[in-house]
């Protein structure tokens, strides 16, 4: 009964041998590691295109909320400059003493030299006025700019932090692979990784504030460009 049984176990282990090297068996491993191949690349594919979409949604953000800020800024310095016009305007129909600190006059009775004092100011007011609201109008202008380039560095820095949290990820998850590779299998090795790269990116799109642009550099530059200012009721706004 033994032997039968054993040359039944031989006959079987023929049959399987016989098989695998049929060229059906071999047909169909071919297909099945094709059609791996391709789910492979499909899930790659749109692996992807979600990182694109990701991506193209930051910048849409990022872009919509620089605008706004622009624009908030641009009101601010309206704000001011109607309010500074208006301060200046007053002034200029006042005569002033020439010493320090200036007294703001209106005499009883004009002469004719306080009232050309008067025009003369009245002149250098309206050249003031124009030459802050060109000024004002360039700075505006260059606000919205400012802010779009901020755009693009900020997206910038944040691909570069999400490639070296991936990067180290990779790294960690490369050292004993292959014992990991043998020991899931390549497949839920390879979907492991993936799942870590993918924890990387949602750990980015939830921690990551949209405007995380460092303060001091944005003061930094704004220095750099030039700020509109007004100082005191005596001074002009000036442009450093």
């Amino acid at each position: 009964m033994f032997g039968a049984l054993l040359g039944t176990l031989q006959r079987f282990v023929a049959e399987d041998e016989q098989l695998s090297s049929s060229e059906a068996f071999t047909r169909r491993s071919d297909s099945l590691r094709r059609a791996e191949l391709k789910a492979q690349e499909e899930s790659e594919r749109l692996r992807q295109r979600e990182r694109e979409e990701r991506a193209e949604k930051r910048r849409r953000d990022l872009s919509l909320r620089a605008r706004i800020a622009a624009k908030a800024e641009e009101k601010q310095l309206e704000l001011l400059f109607i309010h500074w016009t208006e301060h200046q305007s007053k002034l200029s129909k006042f005569l002033r003493t020439t010493a320090e600190p200036p007294i703001y006059y209106i005499p009883a009775n004009f002469t004719e030299e306080m009232q050309k004092v008067l025009d003369d100011q009245q002149k250098d007011f309206e050249e003031w006025k124009k030459n802050r609201r060109e000024e004002l109008t360039k700075y505006q202008k260059d606000l919205t700019e400012w802010h779009l380039t901020n755009v693009e560095a900020e997206i910038e820095r944040w691909n570069n932090r999400r490639n070296a949290a991936k990067l180290a990820v990779s790294e960690g998850t490369e050292k004993g692979s292959e014992e990991a590779a043998i020991g899931e299998g390549p497949q839920q090795h390879i979907e492991k990784v993936q799942d870590e790269e993918d924890e990387v990116e949602e750990d980015f799109m939830a921690d990551d504030d949209i405007l995380g642009v460092d303060q001091k550099d944005q003061e930094g530059d704004r220095e750099a460009r030039g700020v509109v200012e007004y100082g005191t009721a005596d001074d002009d706004a000036h442009v450093r």
